[in-house]
């Protein structure tokens, strides 16, 4: 997710949702490399809708053939 202040991720947390700042080291075109703003094992969605923010509600689900 992009905006003025940057590139942000949606970390999932006891299933809430929280963005988190995150450093682009390389833009790949449809994907980005980063080094820094999550962790491995860090739950984080995958194309969130726009209406989906800081403080929503969600379920984890995994995606199809995982």
């Amino acid at each position: 997710m992009f905006d003025d202040d940057g590139l942000h991720v949606l970390v999932v947390e006891n299933g809430v949702t929280h963005l988190r700042k995150v450093n682009e080291t390389r833009d790949l075109g449809t994907e980005v490399e980063i080094d820094d703003g999550v962790e491995a094992g860090d739950q984080v969605v995958l194309d969130p809708p726009i209406d989906l923010g800081e403080g929503s509600k969600v379920s984890i689900r995994t995606a199809a053939g995982t």
